[in-house]
C-alpha cells in the first residue's frame, strides 16, 4: 500500500513523501534521524535522545501503525519532539 508520510523533529527537521509501503515508511524514518545525527549541531546527549525517541517511535509505527493502516486509516504519533503521520495514499497529504 503507497503510503504518504510526513515526519518531523521539532526545531530541526521535517519532511514529506510518498513511500512504497511501511517498511519503507520506517527505513526512510530511520535514514532521516541517522542523517540528522550526522550534521554535528547536537550535543552527545541530545543526539542519545534522538536515538532512544526514534528506536520508540520505529517499534510503534511496526505496531500500532501497521494495525491503523492495515485497516484503511491514516495514523500519527508523537513521542518527545519526534512527530511521524502515515496515511494511505488514496487520502490526501
Amino acid at each position: 500500500m503507497v503510503l504518504w508520510m510526513s515526519w518531523e523533529v521539532t526545531g530541526i527537521a521535517s519532511a514529506g513523501e510518498d513511500v512504497g509501503d511501511l517498511a519503507g515508511a520506517v527505513e526512510v524514518f530511520v535514514a532521516s534521524v541517522a542523517r540528522i545525527q550526522e550534521m554535528g549541531e547536537l550535543t552527545v546527549l541530545k543526539k542519545q535522545v534522538l536515538a532512544d525517541t526514534a528506536r520508540g517511535m520505529r517499534t510503534l509505527m511496526l505496531t500500532e501503525g501497521r494495525a491503523v493502516l492495515d485497516a484503511g486509516s491514516s495514523w500519527s504519533a508523537v513521542i518527545g519532539d519526534v512527530r511521524v503521520l502515515l496515511k494511505p495514499k488514496d487520502e490526501s497529504p
